[in-house]
C-alpha cells in the first residue's frame, strides 16, 4: 500500500511559527478522523490533516501575490496563497491605478492590505486599500505622481479577518 511521507513534521508555536516536531515517515490515520466538522476517511495522510488544521487556525483568509505591471496592462500575479474562496481579477484603471476584484470578498472593517514595492528607488511607493466589498485598489507612484510600470514582483497581501 502506497503511503504519503511527511516532508516537514511540525507544530505551530504561540506566534503561529512552524517548529520541528520529530521525524515521522509513512504515517496515515488508521480510523476516520473529524477535525472542525470535516470528516477525513481512514488512509488520509497526516500531512493533509495538519495542513487543513493550520488553515482553520488562521483568523483570516488571504490573498498573497507578487505583482508585475508594464505599459497600460493590468498587473500579472504570481499567486503565493489564495484562501479567499475565489480567484480575484486584476485590472488596469489609469496610470498607476489598478484593481483587485472579487465579488463580496472584502468585508468592511475586516479587510487589511499590506504592500511592498520591490524597488530600491526611495521615490517609488505602492499602496492598497479596500474601496468596496468587491474591490481593493492598488496605487503606484513615483514621488507624488501615479505612474505605471513600477511593480516588478512587488508584494500585495490582502487579509480578510473572520
Amino acid at each position: 500500500m502506497a503511503t504519503n511521507k511527511l516532508k516537514t513534521p511540525f507544530f505551530l508555536d504561540r506566534k503561529n511559527e512552524p517548529r520541528e516536531l520529530f521525524s515521522l515517515t509513512d504515517v496515515k490515520v488508521a480510523t476516520p478522523v473529524t477535525i472542525n466538522y470535516v470528516e477525513y476517511p481512514a488512509g488520509t495522510s497526516l500531512e493533509t490533516l495538519l495542513q487543513d488544521t493550520v488553515e482553520d487556525i488562521k483568523p483570516y483568509k488571504s490573498y498573497v501575490a507578487l505583482l508585475t505591471q508594464t505599459g497600460t496592462s493590468a498587473p500579472t500575479a504570481v499567486v503565493l496563497e489564495n484562501t479567499l474562496g475565489g480567484t480575484p481579477t486584476l485590472g488596469y484603471t489609469s496610470a498607476g491605478l489598478y484593481t483587485v476584484t472579487l465579488t463580496g470578498a472584502f468585508t468592511a472593517n475586516k479587510t487589511v492590505t499590506l504592500t511592498n514595492i520591490n524597488s530600491t528607488n526611495v521615490l517609488y511607493s505602492m499602496q492598497a486599500a479596500r474601496t468596496s466589498a468587491d474591490v481593493v485598489s492598488v496605487t503606484t507612484k513615483s514621488t507624488v505622481t501615479a505612474t505605471n510600470a513600477l511593480m516588478t514582483n512587488s508584494i500585495l497581501e490582502i487579509r480578510v479577518y473572520n
